[in-house]
């Protein structure tokens, strides 16, 4: 029988353990050399003290990175918290003071942002399609009497908010600032109870109402319609009585009432001269005036000049028609009504809402100064 290389039986070399076969009965060694449990650092084996630093430090990193995260995350939250904040504050202060293109711009940026809180989202949408139709009623074309009107229809159908103090403002700046004509129209007029009683609703009451009164009492008369203009005048001295509308609408009022007025008197001024009651003066730059009414009637005084002011007052109780004179004096008591102008020259002109004539001056008036003019009451025949 031949024997080839193969078969022959290969011996250990010296110093090593032969390798048997699982289930023979020897010792394994298909994975090599038996270990006892002991790490000895043999080739390709990690020592499990180093395993378990590996996984503690592993565990000990991620943690770390989860806080990290955590706390970038809450960060980010409140700076995006912030955000909303500070738009949602410009936008609302914005929109209480009327600034109404502000408003919607600040609102629009605040509502595209991600994520926004759905209360804030709602306030906001609200105050902005509220200054919006805010803002188109100020920027629609048309008269006094169409802007006016579109105020009271935009109010009409706005929830109340603080913007009705705004549309209020706008109207009484309307009424004090638009020419006398275009306040006295039919449509106007028609609804002048309710702008009457919508600037007179604010705390700060100006000369829209009883401008825009008058307007349609003169409005009225020329007309023909004389009980509608007396209605008018009798509202505006009843609802507003120290206004200078209430004087000239007592005028109109008399000779509507009265037909052509027969003078009684003839009013007179005194030279202005310094104040004798230690009036307050007034300010650096103009010049103060202080007419005070010695006559039995109540007056409407203007002055014009470098500037103009107009004023009234009322008729001096117990003063008589007499002799007044260039230097008379009026009671201490006696109705006053206090003029501020620019210096220079002026004209000033003083009627009575009763049977007097009226009376005209010229004065040089210094800056710093104040003076005090006395009206009187003289017989005319």
């Amino acid at each position: 029988m031949l024997f080839t290389p193969a078969d022959e039986q290969q011996e250990p070399p010296p110093g090593t353990a032969a390798a048997t076969e699982p289930g023979t009965g020897g010792e394994p060694a298909a994975g090599g050399p038996e270990r006892d449990g002991r790490d000895d650092g043999g080739d390709g084996v990690w020592p499990r003290w180093l395993t378990i630093g590996l996984a503690v430090a592993v565990l000990v990193a991620g943690a770390g990175l989860v806080a990290a995260w955590q706390l970038d995350a809450r960060a980010g939250a409140r700076a995006g918290a912030a955000r909303v904040r500070t738009a949602y504050a410009a936008g609302h202060q914005a929109y209480l003071v009327g600034d109404c293109t502000r408003a919607v711009t600040q609102f629009d940026l605040l509502l595209a942002m991600p994520d926004l809180p759905a209360q804030t989202a709602g306030a906001a949408r609200a105050q902005r399609t509220a200054c919006a139709g805010l803002a188109a009623v100020r920027t629609a074309a048309g008269g006094t009497d169409r802007r006016v009107l579109d105020y009271l229809t935009y109010l009409a159908a706005d929830p109340p908010d603080p913007l009705d103090g705004v549309a209020a403002q706008d109207v009484e700046r309307t009424l004090a600032t638009s020419p006398v004509e275009q306040l006295a129209t039919p449509a106007l007029c028609a609804r002048a109870d309710d702008v009457v009683r919508l600037v007179t609703g604010t705390a700060r009451r100006g000369v829209g109402a009883p401008r825009l009164l008058l307007a349609c009492g003169e409005a009225a008369r020329k007309a023909g319609d004389g009980p509608q203009a007396l209605a008018f005048y009798d509202r505006v001295k009843a609802q507003f009585p120290t206004s200078v509308q209430a004087t000239q609408a007592d005028i109109s009022a008399g000779r509507l009432r009265g037909g052509p007025r027969k003078e009684r008197f003839a009013l007179t001024l005194t030279t202005p001269r310094p104040a004798s009651d230690g009036s307050a003066p007034g300010p650096a730059d103009r010049a103060r005036v202080v007419v005070r009414n010695g006559a039995p009637t109540g007056l409407l005084v203007s002055l014009t000049g470098p500037g103009s002011e107009r004023g009234s007052a009322a008729a001096c109780p117990g003063c008589a028609v007499g002799r007044a004179g260039a230097d008379a004096r009026c009671p201490a008591d006696a109705p006053a009504v206090v003029l501020d102008v620019a210096p220079g020259r002026y004209t000033a002109r003083v009627r009575g809402t009763g049977a007097a004539r009226a009376a005209v001056a010229t004065w040089t008036l210094a800056a710093g100064r104040t003076v005090e003019v006395c009206v009187g009451a003289a017989r005319t025949g």
